[in-house]
């Protein structure tokens, strides 16, 4: 079952799992790969270095052959994407970052074959991630949640829906901890909802009570632990309305 905002899922430029996410360096995109610079990573799927990334440092974020020396968090790792398709990535674990930082073909004996361009660029220092891959990672996480919680919001009405009473839990907007029960009255809905009280943020909240009522203006009514609706460390708020087509 998909778990919304917790699921591995994409978003601008990176491929986010449930502890990190992937991302392609602005250098290696655009000059490995030749892609714009504003290239998403979905797009980018298009190629099969990428492809093997995700496929490959979705479950392990580095491991396998080293490119050069082990240099703790510093260390390349090799990224084979078919017969002759070479990459290398990085895990920054501080920032829960793996970067594909360089691509090439691989045939040995030419000039250009990708193990030569990686010491090259080991050698002038320029295969790590640079301060302006940093800075759009920056803006892509500041976003994230706002761009996000009304897809996670909608995936979990219609996961309530599907269990007929039952609490479904996702995270919104992957920050927020959320619990939902879906329950047909007639010919509307009651919607109960719960949010860790350690949790609470409220611009966040706001934002994501109207998502889940698809109302930019709901009416949602604070509920207690009385009834069952919520419990002793959550914050919960229940909502009568028309269904809503998700």
């Amino acid at each position: 079952m998909t778990v919304p905002g917790v699921d591995s899922e994409l978003h601008l430029g990176a491929f986010v799992t449930v502890d990190y996410e992937l991302r392609i360096a602005e250098r290696c995109l655009t000059q490995d790969l030749r892609l714009p610079v504003d290239t998403t990573f979905e797009q980018a799927l298009s190629h099969r270095i990428v492809k093997a990334f995700r496929t490959k440092r979705t479950s392990e974020p580095g491991d396998g052959e080293t490119i050069g020396p082990s240099a703790g968090d510093r260390t390349l790792y090799k990224l084979r994407g078919g017969q002759r398709h070479r990459g290398a990535t990085l895990y920054d674990s501080v920032e829960q970052v793996v970067w594909l930082c360089a691509y090439g073909f691989h045939e040995s004996g030419e000039p250009d074959d990708a193990y030569k361009l990686f010491a090259t660029l080991i050698e002038s220092r320029t295969i790590a991630p640079a301060t302006a891959d940093y800075r759009r990672l920056a803006l892509e996480r500041a976003r994230r949640y706002r761009d996000l919680v009304r897809t996670h919001s909608d995936q979990l009405v219609r996961l309530g829906l599907e269990a007929r009473g039952q609490a479904v839990a996702g995270v919104l907007g992957r920050e927020l901890p959320t619990r939902l029960t879906v329950s047909p009255d007639g010919d509307l809905l009651d919607l109960t909802v719960a949010f860790p009280a350690r949790r609470i943020d409220e611009p966040r909240i706001h934002l994501a009570l109207a998502a889940l009522a698809a109302d930019p203006e709901p009416a949602w009514e604070v509920v207690g632990e009385l009834g069952g609706e919520t419990l002793g460390d959550e914050v919960g708020f229940r909502l009568f309305g028309n269904p809503t087509p998700r």
